[in-house]
């Protein structure tokens, strides 16, 4: 800055055009500095929006096990086929059962987990009492949107291949695992004497 004396005998400064450059460019540095602020303070504020209705998902948005049966075919003392009837927790929203996996363990050492779109898997709406369609349904049928949604899920233990049908006393669990996440256990025993009827016999596990 270069100092110069008025007629008056006063000292006037003159700014010269190197300072005011530097000026502007303080400016403009703090204006992008803050721009990078606020963008990244968004981008946290989303993210963490995000990381927080996936976490409330994940407790919520649970499936519930309403009914787990073993089912035997006419004149054979083992169960094939595991029914499970489904409906969504309390609070939960809308969950699309062909999203979902069934992990299935007997005993503790046969191991296999399973999706919609597998053979031997197949989905049924109830009926009024209580009986499953014999017609499986598809698409939208396999959304549960209310609680009083009711499906049933059927499992065909001879089409897995690392898992034998039930013989008597036959500890299995099956780990019902929702689109979000969330986890249901259902579990239950084959009965200690299979009785071998002439007609498919339903076991409440």
């Amino acid at each position: 800055m270069e100092q110069l004396s008025g007629r008056d005998g006063s000292v006037r400064g003159q700014v010269g055009i190197g300072t005011l450059i530097v000026f502007i460019a303080m400016v403009l540095v703090a204006a992008m500095a803050a721009g990078v602020l606020i963008d990244t303070s968004m981008l946290l504020q989303t993210q963490a929006e995000a990381t927080g209705e996936e976490s409330t998902a994940a407790v919520v948005d649970r499936l519930q096990v309403s009914q787990f049966v073993g089912f035997s075919f006419p004149n054979e003392s083992n169960v094939h086929d595991l029914d499970i009837v489904h409906r969504k927790a309390p609070g939960a929203g809308p969950i699309n059962l062909t999203e979902a996996t069934w992990t299935v363990d007997v005993e503790g050492q046969s191991v296999e987990t399973v999706h919609a779109s597998d053979s031997g898997v197949s989905f049924h709406e109830l009926s009024g009492t209580g009986q499953p369609d014999p017609d499986p349904v598809e698409g939208d049928d396999r959304i549960l949107q209310d609680r009083d949604d009711y499906v049933m899920v059927i499992i065909s233990l001879n089409s897995l291949d690392d898992i034998e049908p039930l013989e008597s006393g036959d500890d299995v669990t099956v780990v019902v695992h929702s689109p979000s996440g969330a986890k249901t256990y259902a579990h239950g025993s084959a009965p200690e004497s299979l009785e071998n009827e002439s007609k498919p016999t339903a076991y409440a596990l």
